[in-house]
């Protein structure tokens, strides 16, 4: 059997932070899409936790495994106060400006997709990472003042939570997806799909 060569890629830096709500019944998204602009960084954590089934002498004969869930950060900069509520579960109004804690307030549920410029030797592309279901924590407020050798950013590090959404396969079943990656020129078709908006998983025969 030939080996397989894997070719050096070099990631250089995040683009195109995309957020979009999910409805209320969790199955698409039905609000127009946010892009975030300006310095922006995303650590995205995944985790699975997997339990084994023995047999006989074979301690993991089989593996049932959990959803994938994940743990979520996304530092913006200095986002008007206004846009807050595009991410978060508080209420903004020009007479009352952001309100946070009314007893009314919901939970905010989003897609969010970014994506990263990878050069190789075969040239450039985009590799885009598409959470389907998100909500954030409220942010701790972080100010200073700008002394002469400090260059003070106000920064808004949000701490949230990825959770799969379903979907009808092809079979007639429900699918379960938390994320996906798709690169710009090997996945061409569903990176455009993705570009502008977020969309939400369906089983197609090339796979989604």
């Amino acid at each position: 059997m030939p080996k397989k060569v894997v070719q050096k890629i070099i990631s250089r830096g995040l683009q195109n932070i995309l957020t979009q709500r999910l409805n209320a019944e969790f199955n698409g998204y039905d609000t127009d899409p946010v892009q975030w602009q300006g310095d922006t960084a995303l650590v995205f954590t995944p985790t699975q936790t997997t339990t084994e089934m023995p047999s006989g002498n074979d301690p993991a004969w089989d593996v049932i495994k959990g959803p994938v869930l994940g743990d979520v950060e996304l530092t913006l900069y200095d986002i008007p106060v206004e846009n807050m509520e595009d991410l978060l579960a508080v209420k903004y109004s020009e007479a009352d400006g952001v309100c946070v804690g009314d007893s009314d307030d919901g939970t905010v549920w989003l897609g969010l997709s970014s994506d990263r410029l990878i050069k190789s030797a075969a040239g450039e592309s985009k590799n885009k990472l598409i959470l389907y279901k998100v909500r954030f924590d409220l942010p701790a407020i972080d100010s200073k003042t700008i002394s002469k050798d400090d260059n003070a950013i106000a920064e808004l590090k949000l701490k949230g939570y990825a959770y799969p959404v379903f979907f009808a396969k092809a079979d007639g079943s429900t699918g379960r997806r938390t994320y996906a990656i798709v690169n710009s020129v090997k996945n061409k078709a569903k990176y455009d799909a993705n570009t502008e908006k977020i969309v939400f998983p369906a089983e197609v025969t090339s796979g989604s």
